[in-house]
């Protein structure tokens, strides 16, 4: 027997049109009503597999970048294209500036078949307690609060920072610099705080004359990099930078000013975009599984619209350190062997 919104409203002791309001989020139904509501329908088998055919990818934007031109985000992209194909679901890009409004966004939570993955790497807390009250298939992706009112797939930028200072270390470097953007979102803040747990672990401090930061653009000036390097009365032996778009600019300066990478001065990003394989020297980075990242989102989404329960959850993605060409080794052993 088809379940239809009828059948669920006679069982919950409510109408039709209430309960239409409650599985499309709309206003009118109180919260303890809704959940009721939510219940009967999935007891009854309203929520399947099949209910979810499309997924609706919403990047909330300021100002900072365009997901398409930049390499990480583009590159993200293409993974949730790619395995919304493999389940043979339908998938919309949408932008949204939550300071010109949120009309475009709500516009978008009406309709129960379509699961939502909020691109939240700009976020405030603010913009995200705007979707608390969503009940639907949702997702926030690439930002983590403390008390997600919705699932949450995030990458673990602290520990992979400590995995390249580590390296860093590893290799005999304890004069290291950071390359940082002048706006700090929440994975730039804990990328930072990975730099100073695998600096203090190692019984070294970060030194604010070798701390260098940059205006917030995806495809960073390297001539600007290359004016702050002018200014520093003496290089570090290495840098670790934000993300492999500054890393890879702060090469460029650096060679620009007669100074060897690695031999001089060695360089390690974040995120490992297709460029850093591709630029000489190759970028020893750390990897973010893009197309893991995308798997789990959607079949977190496919999850919920199966269950009908949207009880929060935490993931967290691990990272990878990929050895290329940009980090010297200054331990004794390599000097020994006549290498410098």
């Amino acid at each position: 027997m088809r379940v239809n919104m009828a059948k669920i409203g006679q069982v919950a002791g409510v109408s039709a049109s209430t309960v239409c309001n409650a599985l499309n989020n709309r206003p009118g139904v109180n919260a303890e009503t809704a959940a009721h509501i939510f219940r009967i329908a999935h007891d009854m088998g309203y929520f399947s597999k099949k209910k979810l055919s499309t997924i609706r990818l919403l990047h909330l934007k300021r100002r900072h970048f365009n997901v398409r031109e930049t390499p990480f985000f583009a590159g993200l992209l293409q993974s949730i294209e790619r395995e919304c194909q493999a389940q043979e679901l339908n998938l919309l890009f949408s932008s949204v500036n939550p300071d010109e409004g949120w009309e475009q966004a709500d516009s978008f939570l009406g309709n129960t078949s379509c699961g939502l993955i909020l691109l939240a790497t700009e976020a405030t807390n603010a913009d995200i307690a705007h979707f608390d009250d969503v009940r639907r298939p949702f997702l926030l992706l690439d930002n983590c609060p403390r008390s997600p009112a919705h699932s949450v797939i995030s990458i673990d930028n602290e520990t992979g920072a400590m995995q390249a200072v580590e390296y860093l270390i590893q290799n005999g470097h304890h004069k290291i610099g950071y390359l940082c953007y002048a706006d700090r979102f929440r994975n730039f803040l804990d990328r930072e705080a990975g730099f100073k747990r695998a600096l203090e672990e190692a019984g070294l401090e970060p030194d604010p004359q070798y701390i260098i930061s940059a205006a917030l653009q995806f495809d960073t000036d390297w001539q600007s990099l290359r004016k702050s390097l002018i200014t520093m009365n003496k290089l570090p032996t290495a840098f670790f930078a934000d993300n492999d778009i500054l890393a890879l600019n702060a090469v460029r300066a650096l060679r620009s000013l007669g100074v060897r990478v690695p031999k001089d001065v060695s360089v390690v990003g974040f995120d490992d975009i297709f460029l850093s394989e591709l630029f000489t020297p190759s970028l020893t980075t750390i990897n973010v599984n893009t197309q893991e990242l995308a798997r789990l989102a959607v079949q977190s989404l496919l999850d919920q619209a199966q269950s009908g329960i949207h009880t929060p959850t935490k993931m967290q993605l691990c990272t990878r350190l990929v050895e290329r060409e940009s980090v010297h080794d200054l331990t004794a052993k390599n000097f020994e062997c006549g290498k410098e």
